[in-house]
């Protein structure tokens, strides 16, 4: 989030719309980044009137949705803001991964469900496994600034870059940051690990295990000291044999508004493969998501 460019916002025109048009104002604000605003109308529409002798010519589709789409800026206060408009006919995902690729976007972001609804939309959840840039998915009843955000630190190679953009987003928005690591239970991994802490006991097993997390968590804040200071960071560290589910049950109790994650991971330590753990978090977080990809894939 520290070198945005390029924001490019999928809307759908439903009444969550404006609110995350709002959100993606307030990001670029902090880089003075572009805007660029796509809706895609599904080819399935145009069979649909195709089969009910409805006119289904594609352009008046489309100059139909520009229009709509300018009311939905208009709404939601941007009238005024520059902001590219793009009105494409085909699959939703697909298009939506093409024209983020074709403007080298830094960030993309989409709506999610609301408290309502129990898992991630389809289209979503295929434009974060497939969009080579970070990807913030916004659930459909949050407004307003962040205020409490989570960071999911595994001491992989992408926790720098997870633990930088979390620092950017509460610097900007006045948030609190809280880092957030799991362990393996101490008590199931003691006997698998026995021979490498020769005669310890499970409880100086765990005093030790939790010391070298606390201690690789200090040298990776260490190494953005400057981006540290002033914001009101700690750290906790869980325990659980299912680390999205542990996390999931974690930002709920506490009321995080973000969690900010990487999309690839150590599965030993953390766990966070896209398709596994990483996808369970998207889908089960009870609040925003921002996914970090690799440097290969942004």
């Amino acid at each position: 989030m520290n070198t945005l460019q390029k924001i490019l916002v999928a809307i759908d025109f439903s009444e969550t719309s404006a609110n995350l048009l709002k959100h993606v104002a307030r990001i670029a604000g902090w880089n003075d980044a572009e805007i660029h605003v796509i809706h895609v109308i599904p080819e399935g529409v145009l069979r649909h009137r195709a089969g009910t002798h409805r006119d289904e010519n594609p352009g008046r589709l489309q100059e139909a949705a520009e229009s709509t789409m300018t009311d939905c800026l208009a709404a939601a206060g941007l009238a005024g803001v520059p902001a590219a408009q793009i009105v494409v006919i085909g699959s939703p995902a697909d298009c939506i991964v093409e024209e983020a690729a074709r403007l080298g976007a830094d960030l993309l972001v989409l709506s999610a469900h609301d408290k309502g609804k129990k898992r991630l939309g389809s289209v979503a959840s295929q434009c974060v496994r497939r969009a080579g840039c970070k990807t913030l998915l916004v659930r459909d009843w949050q407004a307003g600034n962040f205020e409490h955000i989570a960071a999911c630190i595994d001491f992989s190679a992408l926790s720098e870059s997870v633990l930088r953009n979390a620092l950017r987003v509460a610097r900007s928005d006045h948030a609190t940051l809280e880092l957030l690591h799991v362990i393996y239970p101490v008590d199931l991994d003691y006997y698998n690990y026995k021979a490498d802490f020769g005669t310890k006991s499970q409880k100086e097993f765990r005093a030790a295990t939790m010391e070298a997390v606390e201690s690789s968590i200090e040298t990776l804040k260490s190494t953005l000291a400057d981006d540290l200071r002033g914001v009101d960071v700690r750290t906790t560290i869980l325990e659980s044999g299912s680390p999205a589910e542990a996390i999931t049950d974690h930002v709920r109790e506490k009321g995080h508004d973000l969690v900010v994650m990487g999309t690839t991971g150590r599965a030993r330590a953390f766990g966070l493969h896209f398709g596994s753990n990483a996808e369970g978090l998207m889908h089960d977080a009870s609040c925003s998501v921002l996914a970090v990809k690799p440097p290969a894939e942004e």
